[in-house]
């Protein structure tokens, strides 16, 4: 990690378990969640963000089985947390991506 002048790497110690990340400085860090206040439905959302950049609610109710309101409620919650942000306007073109203000995070 020093030859390429690259971080050290973190070591994380959970309950039963521990990581070992290697930060990329050139990635957007991810958000430091308490998972305990989430339901897996958003943690799921959480993956798919990861992967995809964003979410939509009705990717949300597919991904998660639920209906509209559910998926609402969900993701309005994770806004609320300032986990994720709302872009977009009416009811069909908004989009949720995570909040670029928490970048000094950790895991999820």
């Amino acid at each position: 990690m020093k030859k390429w002048n690259l971080p050290n790497p973190e070591f994380i110690e959970k309950l039963g378990y521990f990581v070992i990340r290697f930060n990329n400085p050139a990635i957007q860090k991810i958000p430091e969640i308490d998972e305990s206040i989430l339901n897996e439905r958003q943690k799921n959302a959480l993956q798919f963000i990861y992967k995809h950049e964003k979410i939509t609610n009705k990717e949300y109710k597919e991904l998660c089985n639920v209906n509209r309101i559910t998926a609402t409620r969900d993701l309005t919650k994770l806004v609320d947390l300032k986990i994720l942000i709302r872009k977009g306007t009416g009811k069909r073109n908004i989009q949720y991506s995570l909040n670029d203000a928490k970048n000094d995070a950790k895991e999820l």
